[in-house]
């Protein structure tokens, strides 16, 4: 039930002007949903569109489209000419022994063709209806995902007797993918748009506890006592934010992680250690806008001299690495020469600061840490966070 797209036979039954007719539909369709617009009145505007373009024997059409949620309901109906009690009936379609051709297509998967009305007393839900109103024929097609699932119904009503052609089951065809581009594409910007929501509320509570942390600095600065920040497994830290990093990805990005046993623990602090690791998967997830991969992983690691070499802030000795790699459209050498600076940024005018990676930068240095990178055009990018072994604890000899 997967669909692949436009097949060779579809285009030589479907007249040219047609085939252009609905694409042009769709694309405005598809600008709606992008500007905001409700999907029941784009869906609306896209059925009134085809209406028009049905020129069948001067018959007149009425199209229809009932929508079908996760768990296989009847969730939404979208019938801009159809009559009132027509609407409501199809509503309540129940899928029983005597479905109508709505509930017959979305639960079979196939389409139903219902060429005479007066013909099907079997039929239950709006049959009554349809009659009444002078619909004689009903025809119905399932919209299938991208995943070959089903989103909905599309049903066409005639005032003539009649059963399709090959044409007429093409251009349905065409039709029903064409609404299931749009379909799609709002959950898709439905999904953005809670994503978003998210990710401020997850800021938001970050910051609170941010300033939670550093409200106990200041006291501790008060009182005239240092700050010392914990010892921390980063195999632990990152474990627990895996929930929160994933909902921040959203769906089109993998998420893996490994963590290698034994790590040694680390003197950071863990709310600012989070932050950064939230605001590093949400830079992943702008350099992956069509989808892909983040990696994280964390071992232990000795430096020597040799590995310490041409890096300043490196010393040789143990640390804990944490690296982090997307599948992103990378930087070039240029842009990785300023990444760490608070006043650079890629970002457009009104997207943000840009200074979640100099912070970053500043609060591992802060730890004794330090911070590489390795990074191509089309190749995406590896972050490596170095964090000095603490030895608290261990006995001494």
């Amino acid at each position: 039930m997967v669909y692949s797209g436009f097949n060779l036979s579809l285009m030589d039954t479907v007249h040219a002007h047609d085939i252009q007719h609905l694409l042009d539909a769709e694309h405005r369709a598809l600008g709606a949903v992008a500007a905001g617009a409700s999907l029941e009145d784009t869906l609306a505007q896209l059925l009134l569109a085809l209406q028009g373009d049905d020129d069948t024997d001067g018959d007149q059409l009425h199209s229809c489209i009932a929508l079908i949620d996760e768990a296989d309901r009847f969730c939404g109906l979208c019938a801009p000419n159809l009559p009132d009690d027509l609407r409501q009936a199809l509503r309540h379609d129940d899928n029983g022994p005597h479905p109508s051709p709505f509930g017959a297509a979305a639960f079979t998967g196939a389409p139903v063709y219902c060429g005479d009305i007066a013909r099907e007393p079997g039929w239950s839900a709006g049959r009554k209806e349809a009659m009444l109103h002078g619909y004689r024929a009903c025809w119905v097609a399932p919209v299938f995902g991208a995943r070959g699932h089903v989103l909905g119904v599309l049903g066409q009503f005639y005032q003539v007797a009649r059963h399709p052609t090959q044409v007429d089951i093409d251009r349905m065809n065409l039709a029903a993918r064409c609404i299931s581009h749009v379909i799609e594409r709002d959950r898709l910007e439905q999904l953005a748009g809670h994503n978003a929501a998210l990710e401020s509320r997850l800021l938001q509570r970050t910051a609170e506890r941010d300033r939670s942390e550093q409200a106990l600095q200041l006291v501790a600065f008060a009182h005239r006592q240092p700050w010392r920040p914990p010892l921390t497994n980063l195999g632990q830290l990152l474990g627990s934010m895996q929930a929160l990093i994933r909902r921040a990805l959203g769906e089109l990005i993998i998420e893996e992680t490994f963590v290698s046993v034994g790590l040694w623990p680390v003197l950071v602090d863990p709310a600012q250690m989070k932050n950064v690791l939230l605001n590093m998967a949400i830079n992943a997830r702008e350099a992956m806008e069509q989808g892909g991969r983040l990696t994280f992983s964390v071992s232990n690691v000795t430096l020597d001299q040799a590995a310490t070499a041409g890096h300043a802030d490196a010393l040789p000795g143990q640390y804990v690495l944490l690296t982090i790699t997307d599948t992103g459209h990378g930087m070039d050498a240029e842009v990785i020469e300023q990444i760490f600076d608070p006043l650079f940024t890629t970002k457009e005018e009104g997207e943000g600061a840009g200074m979640g990676l100099s912070m970053a930068d500043g609060f591992i240095r802060q730890s004794g840490g330090h911070i590489r990178v390795q990074s191509a055009p089309g190749a995406g990018t590896t972050f490596k966070i170095y964090l000095p072994r603490s030895l608290e604890g261990l006995p001494l000899r």
